[in-house]
Order: C-alpha cells, then sequence, then structure tokens
C-alpha cells in the first residue's frame, strides 16, 4: 500500500516553445488540450491497461498503450507551443466518470443544508438535534430534515404506533417552531403539533386518496403521515415560502444545486439521473446547461405531473431542445406505482408478513398511470415507474405491455427500484426486454427488515434478485436514490458485490451478490445505456466524453473492505478538472 504522500497526483501545466514536431506514420498531428499519464485504466472490456489518455474539447482522443515516457506522441505535444495540462495518476486507478442511474439531484442539495438523519441510532438522537437546531433557528422558522428509519435503530421509544415513533417529544422540543423529519425512504413523514396545525391537521382531516394518516390510541394524529398524505404537510412548508422574494428562492436552489454538485464531484459522480422534476426546475437546469454552469450532467426525469398538465406544444418544444443536450437531458417521465418497503407502502400481492390483512398502497391510480403511458409513446418519451412491490410491478408490467407488446426493447422503459419481484414476473421483464433500474444499496439497507415484512420464502425468491434478472438477460442499472440512501457509490459497490450490511456483516441471500467486473460495468456502460447514451458515455476510448476519475483504490483487486475505504483523486467533467483531493 502506498503512503499517503504518493497518493497525492501532480499537477503539471507544460509550456514549452520548441519546434512543431514533425507528422509521422504512428501518430496523427492533432492538438490535446490535457494528458492523463502513467494510469492503470480500466478499458471497455473491464480489463486494466497502463495507459496514457489525450484529451481535446471534452473528448476522449486517444488512449496509449506505451508508458508516456517512451511516447512519440506526448513528446511531440510537449514540444509544441500549446499548454498541455499534464495529469500524473501515479500508476493510481482510472477510470469513467460514474454515473448515478436513480437520484434526486435538488433533494441531495437540501438534505445537505438541512439535518440529515443517516446514521442515527435512536429516536432520542433524533429527538436532541432537533432540540439543538432548534435553539439555534428564529422562532417560528420551519426545522427540516430527513433519512431516519425506525427498523435501524438500536432502542425504541416508548410510544409508539404501527411501529412508528409519535410526534410528542418533538412537540416538547421544538414548540416554537414548525418540524418536518422525512423518512429515509422518502415514503413518509414526521411532523410536530406545530407543524400540524399550520397544515391544519384534526382527526377528522381528508387524506388523500393512497395516503395514511396515523392515529394514536387517543384518537388524535400521531405526526406520522404515509404516502400520498405526506402532500398535506408539503403544502404547509410552500405556503411559508410565500413571502420569499424571487431572489431568496433563486438563491436557495443556487445552494441546493452547487451542494449536490460538490458532494458528487467528490465522490466520482459525473453523471446523475434526477428521477422526477418538475417544470420550473426543468427551464432552470436547461438555462444552466445552455450556459455551461452545470458541472454534472443531468438525465432528468420529468414528473408525470409535468407531462400531463404542461401545454402541449411547449412541452413537445422543450423535449426536442433537451433531447441531445450533453449536459440536461429532460427526455424521460417519472411516476410512481406504490411506496417504500420500509413504510409498507410497497403493493403486495399478498399481505404483509408482519401486518396481516394490509398489502400497501397503489398511490397513482392505474388509469392515470396508463395515460402517462400513452403520453410517453406518442412524445417518444421513455417512461420509467417506481414500483418496489410485487403487485406494484406486475401492475407495471401489465401497463408497459399493453402499449408496447412486441417492441417494448427498443423504448428501453424502465422500472425504478424493481425490489420485490413474484418470480413469474421475471420472465416477463425478460420477455419484453424492460430495464431493471435497481439501487444494490438498498438491499443492505432493507436487510434487517425484509424477512419481517414478506416472509423467508417471498424474500429469498423476489428481493433484490439480481442474478435472477441477469440469467435472463435483463439489462439492469444501479443508482443510491440519494438522499434516500447515501450519494456514496463505494458503499454502493460494496453492497453489490457482497450484499453485506457495513455495521452488522449481515448478509443477505449471498447467491444473488455481483461480480467486481458488472457491479463497474452498472456504474459505467450499463447506467450510460440506460439514458440512450452508451455510444458517447461510460467507456475510456475514442471518442467518448472525457468524464474520468482516478482514485486510490483498484476495484477490481483491492480486498471488499478497502472498496468502502476507495478516495477520489480527481474528477474530470467534459476534460476538465471539477474536484482534486486535498
Amino acid at each position: 500500500m502506498k503512503i499517503l504522500g504518493k497518493l497525492l497526483i501532480l499537477c503539471l501545466v507544460v509550456s514549452c516553445s520548441m519546434t512543431p514536431p514533425q507528422k509521422n506514420d504512428k501518430y496523427p498531428d492533432m492538438h490535446f488540450e490535457s494528458v492523463i499519464t502513467n494510469a492503470l485504466v480500466l478499458m471497455p472490456d473491464m480489463t486494466t491497461q497502463k495507459s496514457t489518455i489525450f484529451l481535446s474539447e471534452g473528448k476522449i482522443i486517444h488512449v496509449e498503450k506505451e508508458n508516456y515516457k517512451n511516447s512519440a506522441m506526448l513528446e511531440g505535444l510537449l514540444s509544441t507551443n500549446n499548454s498541455i495540462e499534464v495529469i500524473d495518476a501515479q500508476d493510481n486507478f482510472v477510470m469513467p466518470g460514474l454515473i448515478d442511474a436513480h437520484a434526486h439531484f435538488i433533494a441531495l442539495g437540501e438534505s445537505k443544508a438541512n439535518l440529515d438523519f443517516l446514521g442515527t441510532e435512536s429516536w432520542d438522537e433524533i429527538v436532541e438535534m432537533v432540540k439543538n437546531k432548534a435553539t439555534k433557528t428564529p422562532k417560528g422558522q420551519w426545522i427540516v430534515g430527513r433519512g431516519w428509519h425506525q427498523e435501524k435503530w438500536k432502542t425504541l421509544p416508548e410510544k409508539l404506533v404501527e411501529g412508528f415513533p409519535v410526534h410528542d417529544e418533538l412537540s416538547q422540543v421544538a414548540a416554537d417552531h414548525p418540524v418536518m423529519l422525512g423518512h429515509a425512504s422518502g415514503h413518509g413523514l414526521i411532523a410536530n403539533q406545530k407543524a400540524m396545525d399550520l397544515a391544519g391537521i384534526t382527526p377528522q382531516s381528508q387524506i388523500p386518496d393512497g395516503g395514511v394518516m396515523l392515529l394514536k390510541p387517543d384518537g388524535k394524529p400521531s405526526g406520522i403521515f404515509q404516502e400520498n398524505a405526506m402532500q398535506l404537510i408539503y403544502t404547509a412548508i410552500e405556503n411559508s415560502k410565500k413571502d420569499l422574494s424571487t431572489t431568496e428562492k433563486e438563491n436557495l436552489f443556487m445552494e441546493y444545486l452547487r451542494l449536490a454538485e460538490a458532494e458528487c464531484l467528490s465522490q466520482g459522480i459525473t453523471t446523475v439521473h434526477d428521477a422526477g422534476i418538475d417544470w420550473n426546475t426543468a427551464q432552470k437546469f436547461l438555462k444552466l446547461a445552455d450556459d455551461n454552469e452545470l458541472n454534472v450532467r443531468l438525465y432528468a426525469m420529468m414528473s408525470d405531473k409535468m407531462l400531463q398538465n404542461t401545454d402541449k406544444t411547449q412541452l413537445k418544444n422543450h423535449i426536442e431542445k433537451t433531447r441531445n443536450h450533453p449536459f440536461f437531458t429532460n427526455t424521460a417521465v417519472k411516476a410512481f406505482a406504490d411506496g417504500a418497503l420500509g413504510s409498507r407502502g410497497a403493493w403486495l400481492l399478498e399481505d404483509y408478513s408482519d401486518m396481516p390483512g394490509y398489502r400497501g398502497e397503489n398511490v397513482t391510480p392505474i388509469e392515470n398511470l396508463k395515460k402517462s403511458a400513452q403520453m410517453s409513446a406518442e412524445l417518444n418519451l421513455q417512461l420509467c415507474i417506481h414500483a418496489i412491490g410485487d403487485r406494484g410491478n406486475r401492475e407495471v408490467i401489465d401497463i408497459f405491455e399493453e402499449i408496447y407488446p412486441n417492441e417494448l426493447g427498443a423504448k428501453r422503459w424502465r422500472i425504478e427500484h424493481a425490489q420485490h419481484l413474484n418470480p413469474k414476473d421475471i420472465e416477463r421483464i425478460a420477455h419484453l426486454e424492460i430495464l431493471a433500474s435497481m439501487q444494490t444499496v438498498h438491499c443492505t439497507s432493507d436487510a434487517p427488515y425484509v424477512v419481517r415484512r414478506l416472509g423467508e420464502k417471498r424474500a429469498e425468491q423476489g428481493a433484490y434478485v439480481w442474478q435472477s434478472l441477469l440469467k435472463k438477460n435483463v439489462h439492469l442499472a444501479n443508482g443510491t436514490d440519494a438522499p434516500i440512501e447515501k450519494i456514496n457509490p463505494f458503499e454502493n459497490l460494496y453492497a453489490a458485490v457482497t450484499r453485506k450490511r457495513i455495521d452488522t456483516g449481515l448478509e443477505f441471500y449471498p447467491n444473488q451478490k455481483l461480480s467486481r467486473k458488472k457491479a463497474l460495468q452498472m456504474y459505467t456502460q450499463d447506467n450510460a445505456y440506460a439514458a440512450f447514451q452508451e455510444n458517447w458515455k461510460g467507456k475510456i476510448a475514442k471518442g467518448f466524453a472525457a468524464d474520468i476519475i482516478i482514485l486510490d483504490k483498484n476495484l477490481l483487486e483491492c480486498s471488499d473492505e478497502e472498496i468502502l475505504d476507495t478516495k477520489v483523486l480527481f474528477t474530470l467533467v467534459n476534460g476538465k478538472v471539477k474536484y482534486r483531493s486535498k
């Protein structure tokens, strides 16, 4: 293992004035802007090769197998009058920039600005964090956080409703502040009394279809809102922002965007598939992309509401503007069939093992999902539907088959998550060539409660069955669903190749784990394929985008545990250094 000092990469800008090189038969006379030397490169076939990489105008121009010291091409380049940036990788692992196939970009930035409960181990810990935040926050101002999960706590509070905490302690420590804390799944939240008062919540409140408000034994609201019922609290938060000026709103948006970019770049992520945006966000992203002000490429899915509620002519013009945009593509649609397993919102074919008589929620009426499918087909859009439970997945498969019984493969329509499948439906997914966009870290994150929810048989046969899908030649994609999970790709890769929890070592049906090569292929080439971008992104090869990262670990050969310790040394996007390790 190299000592830390040797892991530091030198970035040298060399400018020489010498006689221009003569053309030779082996190397064409071409101009390059930068060169990565002494690189152990992950090649398209998932093997490594010691190489020098030449970059120009945002693309990889040439990959030279010889060591740069003996390269006639590099010697010629350095003898020109141009300034050539030379990045010495010092034999470290160089690979394509990582592509996260399912995350929530602005929400990721917002999570960095608000309370983050990922990794918390008890309700008491969360209450204490809110209490501290309240002492630093003006009275009446919202306190917002996200990431708690009752199934992952080491100790539980005394007061519980259906396994969830109640608001009482939150209301005590932040009586003068409305509080909203989102569940880690993104499909539930807890609000304190002040927040419920602002939202006008009473035991008799009308709850939207596909939503649940849990009540305490005394009949009063517990503070827990699930699925579509969360909108009652979200509306109160939005109403509180009405007094903000346009400038203040724009500043908040840009703060969240830059925080999200910084987090992604530090983790080696150069493209994010943003899973659901509205019209206003789409217009902001497009302007930033046109002005060359995005530092991470975005492949965004418009929400089904944006699809159905936007003027069709206006929508068509927007789609065509972004269809081939290198930094912001908005030609996919996101819809929801059901909720999440952790909040028991996943729609199941049979009862929950730990809640007899209950099978989860259909959060979007099937007719509305069919309308989104029909409109997506008319506008040549990729449809991506969130489905976690086996019933939710089956309903989505039925809709896809109804719209495209014979040619769905070319459309690359996606099921987002595809976490729990009935074995019979695996064959249907393969036959219809549906793309399964999964998140390997969800497997290990959910592992402590999956068997409780589904029972041993359903968990083993249908939960996170990556190998079962691959054996049927189903295309898979991989992401993190950040900020529901950390954006950290190395924890995600660790989950993919071990199916073990980091904290306890709990191993979840290891026969479904992935090889190193397949895990890396999913994070690069397969995720590019999932966005119709496999011909220009996801490989270190001539003509491909110069989205490149340099790591301090060889991800093909290091131990499983070392994957978790991997550090990003450099991140290049479009040939420009956007992050370098300190």
